[in-house]
C-alpha cells in the first residue's frame, strides 16, 4: 500500500486550492449539461423524424377517407337537392347535409363552410344605413339603442360584415318602412359574395349513457342512449 504524503499548505494556498476545485467542478457541470443538451437534441431529431412521418401518413389517410365519403354521398346529396327543390323556391344553395341511419344510431353531417365576403359597393349601402340610424338618435336613450344597432355593422377580423347580422338588419329595415334604410340594406345584400371554405365531415354514434361510476343510466328499465362524437382530429382522440 502506497504511503500518503501529507502536504502542508498555508491558509492562502488552501483557499486557492479550494477555489481551483470549485472552478473545475463548475466547468465539469457546464460540460456535462452541454453533453446532455446534445444528447437531448439527438433524441428529439430521431423521434421527430419518426413522428412527423407517421402524422403525414395519418393525414394522407384521413384526406383519402374524406374524399371517399364525399364521393359515396355525392349522388345522395344531388338527389336530396332535387327532392327539396320545390321547398326552396329562391334557389338558395344548401351547404350542408345531415344523414341518419334507419335505426337512428348513426349520424353524419357533410358539407362545407362559407366565408363571408362583399363587393366594394357594400360601402355605399353601409353609408346609407348609418345616415338613417343617426336620424333616430334624439336623446341619450335612443342614442344607446342606435349604437347597439350600428354595432351590427361592425366587421370581423377579416374586415367583413357578418351575414347573420346583415339578416337581422334586413328584417329591421323591412319593419321600419324607411326607404333609405331599405335601400342601404338592399345594396349590402346585393354586394354579398361568399366564398366556399373547407369541407368537413362530422360523425356521431349513439352510445349507452353512463353515470359518474361508469354504470349504464336506465330509464324505464332500458339503457339511455346519447350521441357521442367520433374523434376525427388529434385534439379529440
Amino acid at each position: 500500500m502506497a504511503n500518503k504524503e501529507m502536504v502542508a499548505m498555508t491558509a492562502e494556498e488552501k483557499a486557492q486550492f479550494e477555489a481551483f476545485q470549485k472552478e473545475q467542478a463548475r466547468k465539469a457541470k457546464i460540460e456535462s449539461k452541454r453533453d446532455m443538451r446534445k444528447q437531448l437534441q439527438q433524441m428529439v431529431d430521431e423521434e421527430m423524424a419518426a413522428s412527423v412521418e407517421e402524422l403525414q401518413e395519418c393525414s394522407a389517410m384521413m384526406q383519402s377517407t374524406k374524399c371517399k365519403i364525399f364521393d359515396r354521398f355525392d349522388t345522395i346529396m344531388k338527389m336530396r337537392r332535387e327532392i327539396n327543390e320545390e321547398d326552396n323556391p329562391e334557389g338558395d344553395e344548401q351547404f350542408s347535409f345531415t344523414f341518419t341511419s334507419s335505426d337512428g344510431n348513426q349520424r353524419l353531417r357533410i358539407g362545407h363552410n362559407m366565408n363571408d365576403g362583399y363587393l366594394d359597393q357594400v360601402e355605399d349601402g353601409i353609408k346609407k344605413v348609418r345616415e338613417y340610424l343617426k336620424t333616430l338618435a334624439k336623446d341619450e336613450e335612443s342614442s344607446r339603442l342606435v349604437d347597439a344597432v350600428m354595432r351590427l355593422l361592425s366587421r370581423d377580423q377579416k374586415g367583413n360584415l357578418k351575414a347573420s347580422r346583415v339578416l337581422q338588419l334586413s328584417k329591421m329595415a323591412a319593419d321600419s318602412g324607411n326607404e333609405t334604410f331599405k335601400e342601404g340594406m338592399s345594396i349590402i345584400r346585393d354586394a354579398y359574395r361568399p366564398t366556399r371554405g373547407k369541407t368537413y365531415i362530422r360523425c356521431q354514434v349513439k352510445t349507452t349513457k353512463l353515470d359518474s361510476e361508469g354504470n349504464p343510466v336506465l330509464e324505464g328499465g332500458e339503457p339511455v342512449k346519447e350521441w357521442s362524437d367520433v374523434g376525427l382530429s388529434m385534439a379529440e382522440v
